[in-house]
């Protein structure tokens, strides 16, 4: 973070005022924009409508739009969640988009470095490529020996002598190295093919699932109909069955009261009658009543016919029964479909309540059905991890044993270069005196023929 700062408040950045703290005074883009106007990636005009203004977010991002046109000028990759973090003020998050702005103008017009060729680059161990081998079966050390030397080449056959346990050393590991490398290619083979079978299988099992799920569904949709429609109908049947023994109730009380009231009417008019007594009204307008013993016959006929005269219905008694008639009919029809408005309003809370009372088990058994395939899916997950890791690990105990042969190689090789050059070098110190005594010897024979 230093060298940020002390980068972007050196002269080259040329800020209107120095920076303190990156993720408070970089918040705005106004001197992210300064830098790039100075750097000359973006126009000199670039900054007459962009303000300093931290607390605006529309003029916040009105300049960082500005700052995203010179940065894709520069070829500087960044994202857009960090504008959003730098606008935010986080931490770090300004340092990492200042980061590839310094990289990218510090790199800029200067032509790329020359590859520096090392010093030891013709004697360095160089990195190790196996060619395939073709030559399995033929590797004859006598025939190989004759094919690539000549007899003149007698030190050049010795070192071969000297570095064939090397060289067959080399060959082994290799072909060890080769039928290891050909095993772990074709457990791969085996383990993508067993991979896509198995994912096969589970697309399949998951199809065959919800093929079986939405058959379960709709016999149990079915069954539910057939059972709510058997209850609408036996719910109606036990209505009409009480409706019918109101209706029978009512009317048995409806006679038993008609039968007891003209009992009643009848036995009071035979005791009237029996004693001689009417009501107030007649007894006034008919005058006082002699007892059925102290009247004749005739005088009884005319005072019975006068009070069934007075006991005639008049216009208006009949108006007004006719009235009250037809309101106690009309009081009747409303009962009537008040009583048929409560049945089908029960009937349809029934079916609502029905409705509802089923969605909640359909619910909960679809929740214990998703639990139960997250279990097996959690249960496969961690199978499959399981085996992944398994894999992964055995991936890099074949990479450590690699490893470990290749250096073991190099070491025999170096070793046995080392060994080489020293019998080489001894040899032919020990064998110089017998050169240089028949060199002489050949001088004297060459002399003795010439003389």
């Amino acid at each position: 973070m230093s060298y940020l700062l002390a980068f972007i408040n050196s002269p080259a950045c040329g800020l209107s005022q120095p920076c303190k703290s990156l993720e408070k005074d970089l918040a705005s883009g106004y001197r992210f924009a300064e830098l790039l106007v100075h750097q000359k990636v973006l126009p000199a005009d670039s900054l007459t409508s962009l303000r300093d203004v931290p607390d605006d977010l529309d003029q916040c991002l009105h300049n960082y739009d500005t700052v995203c046109k010179g940065l894709d000028t520069l070829g500087v990759s960044y994202k857009r969640a960090v504008i959003g973090k730098c606008i935010s003020g986080h931490r770090g998050a300004a340092a990492s988009l200042l980061m590839p702005v310094k990289k990218a103008l510090a790199a800029r017009g200067q032509p790329p470095a020359p590859p520096v060729e090392l010093s030891t680059a013709t004697s360095r161990y160089k990195k190790f490529t196996r060619e395939p081998l073709t030559d399995w079966g033929s590797d004859d050390f006598m025939q190989r020996t004759m094919d690539s030397r000549k007899p003149e080449q007698w030190n050049l056959i010795d070192m071969d002598v000297h570095l064939r346990k090397f060289h067959d050393e080399q060959r082994r590991q290799e072909r060890v190295q080769s039928e290891k490398e050909e095993k772990d290619a074709s457990a791969a083979a085996e383990t993508r093919a067993g991979k896509k079978v198995a994912q096969l299988l589970q697309a399949r099992e998951k199809a065959v699932f919800f093929r079986s799920w939405l058959d379960d569904g709709d016999r149990a949709w079915r069954a539910n109909q057939m059972v709510k429609i058997e209850r609408e109908r036996s719910q109606l049947r036990y209505e009409l069955a009480l409706r019918t023994r109101r209706g029978n109730v009512r009317d048995q009380e409806t006679f038993d009261s008609t039968v007891e009231g003209m009992d009643g009417v009848l036995g009071f008019e035979a005791n009237m009658k029996r004693l001689g007594i009417g009501n107030e009204v007649q007894q006034a307008a008919m005058g006082p009543q002699l007892s059925t013993l102290a009247e004749s016959g005739l005088a009884y006929l005319e005072r019975i016919e006068q009070q069934a005269r007075d006991q005639v219905m008049t216009v208006e008694a009949k108006a007004e029964m006719l009235d009250t008639l037809k309101q106690k009919a009309h009081m009747n029809q409303h009962a009537r479909h008040e009583r048929e408005r409560r049945r089908r309003k029960m009937m349809v809370d029934q079916q609502a309540s029905q409705a509802d009372l089923e969605k909640e088990r359909a619910k909960e058994q679809l929740l214990e059905r998703l639990m139960e395939d997250g279990k097996r899916q959690r249960a496969t997950a961690l199978a499959r991890w399981e085996k992944q890791h398994a894999r992964e690990a055995s991936l890099r105990e074949r990479k450590v044993e690699t490893d470990r042969l290749r250096a073991v190689a190099a070491v025999a090789v170096d070793k046995g270069f080392d060994e080489l050059t020293e019998t080489c070098r001894a040899q032919w110190e020990q064998d110089a005196p017998a050169r240089a005594a028949a060199a002489a010897e050949q001088k004297k024979v060459n002399h003795h023929k010439a003389v």
